[in-house]
């Protein structure tokens, strides 16, 4: 809820600050995989082996796949493939309708990169726990939200504290 939606709003926020210059947006977008990559090298180099081995074992990639868990996969799959695009173009042609976000083209872009995650984690409920899961899904899926809102405002609020120096007041 944190990650992928910043990836996705960088990924509006790139074709909304350049202009939709190509030569850029795929320059940025390298850019952007080559920091996704250095999480890997960290878990591969940084970790010692012991505890590398022993986060691999825990993750649960050794224990035996159902088919309902097939079906969940399946399902995940299909809301990533549908939503992940109409998110982006709705990002990117949302900024064109600046009566929906206040005159700030952010603001959509914004609003729609979570959208994918919350899906997905409905899904998962919903698939898990039939129509029982449909609150517990929509609750995680809102949960999932306020973090990612939580987390972007915790990191403005550290960057306006280091931009104005120690004597600095909050943010109002």
């Amino acid at each position: 809820f944190i990650l992928f939606p910043k990836i996705l709003f960088s990924v509006m926020s790139l074709v909304h600050d350049n202009g939709g210059r190509v030569r850029d947006i795929c320059l940025n977008t390298v850019a952007v995989l080559f920091l996704l990559e250095v999480d890997n090298l960290a878990f591969l180099h940084g970790l010692g082996e012991r505890t590398r081995m022993e986060a691999e074992e825990h993750a649960g990639a050794h224990e035996q796949v159902t088919e309902l868990d097939l079906e969940s996969m399946d399902a995940v799959k299909l809301v990533c493939v549908l939503t992940i695009p109409c998110a982006i173009v709705g990002g990117v042609c949302g900024a064109y309708a600046r009566n929906l976000a206040d005159g700030e083209t952010d603001n959509v872009c914004y609003m729609l990169a979570p959208l994918p995650s919350m899906l997905v984690v409905f899904v998962q409920r919903v698939k898990a726990n039939g129509r029982r899961g449909v609150c517990a899904g929509l609750g995680w899926a809102i949960v999932g939200f306020v973090a990612m809102v939580g987390w972007g405002a915790l990191f403005y609020q550290m960057i306006y504290l280091q931009a104005t120096g120690e004597g600095a007041k909050y943010v109002r």
